[in-house]
């Protein structure tokens, strides 16, 4: 998969090239904090700015046809583009505000909306469930009541001391 970029239009446009076949995939745009501004994605022939925006990044879920081609488009190869503007007042002023928008641009497979690169942290997350549920039973009958006997315990051994 590769984003192939077009700057010479006054805005932006990725066209992404070697997509698999029935495919979905997402698109996301990531912009430092430090600069206050709103980045809208679309694909071409859609409504400007209907994909989901997150804190500092924006992303569009597009699917590919039997021919590895976008779905929803007016054009061959389909087009995702890209709008940034500013969208308050930056920390140090008109002055110290950058001209420019530093922004890093990430297409990848998704599986139900979540990105393919999720997949080790979700198998960890499923991973210590497991654990968890395993080990609940031993910490609730052994552990708990153990660790309350030897609380208990020590209580009375402290009151005399004072």
């Amino acid at each position: 998969m590769l984003l192939l970029c077009c700057l010479f239009s006054t805005l932006p446009w990725y066209v992404p090239l070697g997509l698999a076949p029935n495919t979905t995939y997402e698109a996301r745009v990531s912009y430092p904090a430090t600069n206050p501004a709103r980045v809208r994605l679309w694909l071409e022939g859609e409504v400007q700015g209907s994909a989901r925006m997150l804190l500092d990044a924006e992303r569009i879920i597009f699917r590919s046809d039997a021919r590895g081609r976008m779905v929803g488009t007016d054009r061959n190869p389909g087009a995702i583009l890209m709008r940034a503007e500013r969208w308050a007042m930056h920390r140090d002023g008109e002055a110290g505000a950058p001209k420019q928008l530093a922004y890093d641009i990430v297409m990848e497979r998704s599986v139900l909306g979540v990105p393919s690169s999720a997949g080790p942290i979700i198998l960890v997350a499923a991973a210590l469930l497991v654990v968890v549920a395993a080990a609940l039973p031993w910490w609730t009958h052994r552990a708990v009541p153990a660790l309350l006997d030897w609380l208990a315990q020590d209580a009375p051994t402290a009151r005399r001391r004072l």
